[in-house]
């Protein structure tokens, strides 16, 4: 998050490369959408018209945006002076311009000179890119004026007093589910499933070009040890799809906390190594052939507001939806302090 200040400190350098396309509040019409164009910048603003912090993001097509979100996991309750410094911390995803949006106040730059020639070539590498967030010297701005080749200048150094205002951070995390209830979701479609791909850590190059379309990943959380797992499915591109939520859970924070519905939720894209994030692994391929529609089901997935649940709604349910799949609500768990999580089988 920067403030309107910090957008004009560091779009000073390139300002004269921009002009004001579009400004509003709240979603981009249908009449309106046609007229974004591939390295629009946007700026929007956070929580509400009051807020004087922003966001920033470049339209890549497809109704989507690119972004660096961070600090991960950071909730909008904790002090800001835990946003203003370093983390190891940081996402570049996509997700669709009007999840982008979230119904806030928002301008649309546009460069005068055109594109550069290689920005598709530049989202494809920046999704596969670790970065760290630095308020400083790598926030979501900075991130968007490299990716346009324009010159980031360094911020100053932010001063966070202890009566600074709470504000709300964005970020993402996993939906999560144990192995058994892996199991379960995927009892009534597994026959029509097969085990192409299992490992730890990243897909190498020379794996990479075997994964297909409409592949399901599964993948564990945390460690070995974690007995909670993640799902997603390659939608091409070297990215996948994947719902994330609750937005803003860190993995640290009370399982319980998990287990509870949440209003919040994203359907993001993200590249598949950093949806792997070093951790254990299963792909499993459709044995006849993904639906026909699939490549629409992912974009209208992009657009929907989803709310997660972790029994009805969760990233796996989410998953086996894509791919026209039955996916049977999960029975309630149990979360006492008595209760014990138990290991399932490993991948």
């Amino acid at each position: 998050m920067l403030t309107w200040g910090q957008c004009e400190l560091l779009m000073s350098e390139t300002s004269k490369e921009f002009e004001t396309v579009m400004e509003g509040k709240g979603d981009i019409s249908d009449s309106e959408l046609p007229n974004l164009r591939e390295g629009d910048l946007i700026l929007r603003n956070m929580i509400d018209e009051s807020s004087p912090l922003y966001h920033a993001g470049v339209y890549c097509g497809n109704e989507e945006v690119i972004e660096l979100t961070a600090p991960l996991g950071t909730k909008w309750y904790e002090k800001i002076s835990t946003l203003f410094l370093p983390r190891p911390s940081a996402a570049v995803i996509k997700e669709n311009v009007s999840q982008f949006l979230n119904g806030k106040l928002y301008k649309v730059f546009r460069l005068k000179h055109g594109i550069p020639e290689e920005f598709a070539n530049s989202v494809k590498s920046a999704m596969k890119c670790n970065e760290q967030y630095d308020p400083c010297r790598n926030n979501s701005l900075q991130f968007a004026l490299r990716l346009l080749k324009l010159q980031a200048p360094l911020l100053p150094e932010r001063k966070t007093s202890s009566s600074s205002k709470i504000t709300k951070a964005s970020g993402t995390q996993s939906t999560m589910l144990t192995w058994d209830e892996c199991e379960l979701l995927m009892s009534e479609t597994s026959k029509e499933f097969e085990t192409v791909m299992e490992g730890k850590g990243d897909i190498s190059d020379s794996e990479l070009p075997n994964l297909r379309e409409g592949d399901l990943i599964l993948r564990n959380m945390i460690d070995e040890s974690s007995p909670l797992y993640h799902a997603g499915v390659y939608c091409g591109n070297e990215e996948v799809i994947e719902l994330t939520a609750p937005l803003g859970t860190n993995w640290y924070e009370k399982i319980s906390t998990l287990f509870s519905s949440q209003q919040s939720v994203a359907v993001i894209k993200e590249n598949v190594s950093h949806f792997l994030n070093g951790k254990l692994y299963k792909v499993f391929r459709l044995k006849h052939g993904i639906p026909e529609e699939f490549a629409n089901s992912v974009k209208s997935a992009m657009k929907c507001n989803e709310q997660y649940d972790p029994c009805r709604n969760n990233s796996l349910h989410f998953a086996l939806r894509l791919l026209k799949l039955q996916a049977k609500p999960l029975p309630e768990r149990n979360t006492s302090s008595g209760s014990k999580v138990t290991k399932a089988s490993g991948l």
